[in-house]
């Protein structure tokens, strides 16, 4: 699947057509979704503004963002215990009974970047969470940001795509 992407004005700043096509595929229930960039914060920043708006999203939602380095946390916030382990991290997602968008930083690293080969544990954990998270009893998905698209075969009708086309940013 590709969106609509992100837009810019003359000004570099970015346009709604992100926010409501973001907005669209998180009411609609698309589990996982892919976002090659390498402004990892604007997306954050851009994500923050859609979970926590009720004219984009019928129901509002709590943001965590994910890193190998610090783990699964809330902004402003301390990281849970352990997550900085991608499948405890999952996990979470897994057993958090809120509605809530999780955003992950570089996991293309455990999906076979580089040559190196997919984390088999990784990529049954996420296929066995695609129909845990759509019917899920409170609205959940899972945002991936990565300067690069890595996805095994196993994933590839699993993991939704977006064509950000990001703007280059104010200087």
């Amino acid at each position: 699947m590709t969106g609509e992407g992100v837009q810019s004005t003359s000004t570099g700043t970015v346009t709604p057509v992100f926010r409501r096509t973001i907005a669209d595929l998180f009411k609609a229930r698309f589990p996982f979704l892919y976002v090659q960039t390498w402004e990892e914060d604007r997306v954050v920043s851009e994500v923050a503004a859609v979970v926590s708006d009720p004219a984009l999203i019928k129901t509002r939602r709590n943001l965590y963002v994910w890193s190998s380095t610090t783990g699964l946390a809330a902004p402003d916030a301390k990281p849970r215990s352990g997550s900085a382990d991608p499948a405890k991290a999952l996990e979470l997602v897994e057993q958090l009974d809120e509605p809530a968008v999780f955003v992950f930083k570089d996991f293309h690293s455990y999906l076979g970047a580089g040559g190196r080969t997919p984390d088999p544990q990784i990529v049954r954990k996420v296929r066995g969470l695609v129909s845990t998270l759509k019917n899920a009893r409170c609205p959940k998905n899972v945002l991936f940001v990565s300067p690069t698209i890595v996805l095994p075969l196993e994933l590839q009708k699993d993991i939704s795509v977006l064509d950000t086309r990001c703007p280059p940013s104010k200087r």
